[in-house]
């Protein structure tokens, strides 16, 4: 094993592999991206090592951040630096918790609120019903694509359809959407 400047060959790549870090093979280039050296051999462009050598002793980056290491340290500002459990507070809130299957439709109910598209038809169709037709030329798109995002609101229960001859007029199906629809807007604008 070689023992130079830039560190100890095999003994650095293991020592590398098990901590994680990663191996860098400086200064090997192609005889085409090296530089001639006066022995008339590829020189790479790190310390002056010939080819041979960045192959035969590579030098060890530092191991990068865990990500989960990282995640705990941006964490730890938003944690208790003590465990202490406030059982009174528990029990409280576990009391008001609704029942799960309630809490599982809220959550499906902000999932379909949850894209834009949606959220512009909605914005839309609290000020007015309005037809297909009217969606897509207010907002710029197919009304195949109006009718796909106005499909998933109605089996969400958002919005509601009446039919008027050859129209379908949308609106919103009540007073909770729309109430839902402004506090968000209410929330972003503060």
């Amino acid at each position: 094993m070689k023992s130079g400047k830039f560190g100890q060959g095999a003994a650095v790549i293991a020592a590398a592999a098990g901590s994680g870090g990663r191996v860098h093979e400086s200064g090997a280039r192609s005889a085409a991206q090296g530089v001639p050296s006066a022995q008339g051999q590829d020189v790479g462009q790190r310390g002056g090592r010939t080819d041979a050598q960045a192959r035969a002793n590579p030098v060890v980056a530092p191991a990068a951040p865990d990500a989960a290491d990282a995640a705990d340290a941006a964490d730890a500002a938003y944690r208790c630096s003590e465990t202490v459990v406030h059982r009174e507070a528990v029990a409280r809130a576990l009391a008001a918790l609704p029942p799960p299957r309630d809490m599982e439709e809220a959550a499906a109910l902000f999932k379909v609120l949850g894209d834009a598209t949606r959220m512009r038809i909605l914005l839309a169709l609290a000020r007015e019903e309005l037809c297909v037709c009217d969606l897509s030329e207010l907002l710029a798109m197919t009304q195949s694509a109006i009718s796909h995002q106005l499909r998933v609101l109605r089996a969400a229960r958002i919005v509601r359809s009446r039919r008027d001859g050859k129209m379908v007029f949308y609106a919103l199906d009540d007073a909770h959407i729309e109430r839902l629809v402004a506090a968000a807007l209410d929330h972003v604008r503060e």
